[in-house]
C-alpha cells in the first residue's frame, strides 16, 4: 500500500473517531516570476493535530511501509518532543491507532 493510501486511510480514521488532525505539506514551489517559495520547513513531518481532551499538540511521520524517517524528521519529532508534543512515526493505519491509543 502507498504512502498516501495509508495517509488517507488515517484522515479518514480520525475524521470518524473525532480526532482533530491535519495533514501538512512540505515542500517549495517556483512562482511565475522566478521567486521561490517555501512551503514548512526540512523535516517537519506529515500529520499534526491536538488532542480533544488534554489539549496537547501532537505530531507523526507516515512513512511507506518498511522505510524510516530522515535525520531531519527524526530532529523535528525530538524538537517538538522537547517542547511538550506527543510524537511518532509508523508506517500503517495499525501503528497510528496504537500511537494515539498512548496519547495523553
Amino acid at each position: 500500500m502507498s504512502e498516501t493510501q495509508i495517509k488517507r486511510d488515517i484522515l479518514d480514521y480520525c475524521a470518524k473517531a473525532g480526532i482533530f488532525a491535519k495533514r501538512r505539506n512540505v515542500a517549495g514551489v517556483q512562482r511565475m516570476h522566478g521567486h521561490f517559495v517555501k512551503l514548512g520547513d526540512k523535516g517537519m513531518v506529515d500529520l499534526w493535530g491536538i488532542l480533544r481532551f488534554s489539549g496537547r499538540h501532537w505530531e507523526y511521520e507516515l512513512k511507506k511501509p518498511g522505510k524510516e524517517p530522515t535525520e531531519k524528521q527524526m530532529e523535528w519529532l525530538e524538537e517538538c518532543k522537547s517542547l511538550g508534543a506527543y510524537v511518532g512515526w509508523g508506517d500503517s493505519l495499525e501503528d497510528f491507532i496504537d500511537f494515539m491509543k498512548h496519547a495523553r
